[in-house]
């Protein structure tokens, strides 16, 4: 089947459907531009004293750096957490939403935010 006939299927399917249960994954983010292997502007706006004071070289290095005390790694882990939540909701996840608005539906994802 050929990605116009699959998305036809799906939009179809999803016609049909009385409700709609989405399972989102990290492609879903990697879609909407979220990229935690290096510096965004609003990671690096939020995190930008834990990647100078330990030399981060992503975001991801800060999950396995080292720290000297359980705090300074909570801190960090809360940070981080902050800067997804403060990030702006990326297009894919108003398409997905717009997509299933007129449907019951439930989204499971592995990401910290989403806006279905």
């Amino acid at each position: 089947m050929q990605k116009e006939e699959q998305v036809s299927f799906l939009a179809e399917k999803i016609r049909q459907a009385d409700a709609v249960l989405i399972g989102g994954g990290s492609g879903l983010s990697s879609a909407a531009g979220y990229n935690h292997y290096h510096w965004l502007p609003y990671m690096e706006e939020c995190l930008q004293d834990f990647k100078e004071w330990y030399g981060l070289k992503s975001p991801f290095d800060g999950f396995y750096y080292c720290y000297s005390s359980p705090e300074q790694q909570w801190a960090y882990y809360a940070r981080y957490i902050q800067s997804m939540w403060d990030a702006p909701t990326g297009q894919p996840y108003y398409d997905l939403r717009d997509i299933v608005a007129k449907k019951r539906s439930l989204c499971f994802n592995n990401q910290y935010r989403y806006a279905v």
